[in-house]
């Protein structure tokens, strides 16, 4: 995956291999959900928009790589994964950092137009999504 943020070092101990998965699993999906919504909104991570198109096409960039098909998660009881994989990372990357691509007998230089990141907002979510998570699990 393209990108990988640990969380599971985060997790608060003395939670059985089936909660630490379900939490990571929630953790998780809260990422690929306000990475997808930047992507769709067209934004970095840190706010800023990013560079228009230079043919001035008003479709919507990275329209694909926000779908869930293609911005996976993995989870497990130790780990979750939000990113990319196979070809699709490497579409990722060439966007993600700005790279060159040779596109038939040209090469062409990509703007860098950030796709996945973690903001600070973002860990506040994640941290009261953890206590949410934690309380109700003292209630049952």
């Amino acid at each position: 995956m393209a990108q990988t943020l640990s969380l599971a070092e985060h997790i608060p101990l003395g939670l059985t291999a089936k909660e630490r998965t379900q939490l990571l699993k929630l953790l998780i999906n809260t990422i690929r959900q306000q990475n997808q919504s930047r992507i769709k909104k067209q934004v970095t991570p840190s706010g800023d928009r990013w560079t228009a198109r230079r043919n001035k096409s008003s479709m919507a960039m990275m329209r694909k790589l926000r779908s869930n098909k293609h911005f996976k998660v993995r989870t497990s009881d130790t780990m979750a994964a939000a990113g990319y994989s196979g070809h699709t990372a490497r579409i990722a990357s060439i966007h993600h950092h700005g790279k060159r691509q040779q596109v038939g007998n040209r090469v062409i230089q990509y703007t860098s137009r950030p796709l996945i990141g973690v903001t600070s907002q973002d860990k506040n979510k994640l941290i009261n999504i953890t206590k949410q998570f934690v309380e109700d699990l003292d209630r049952a």
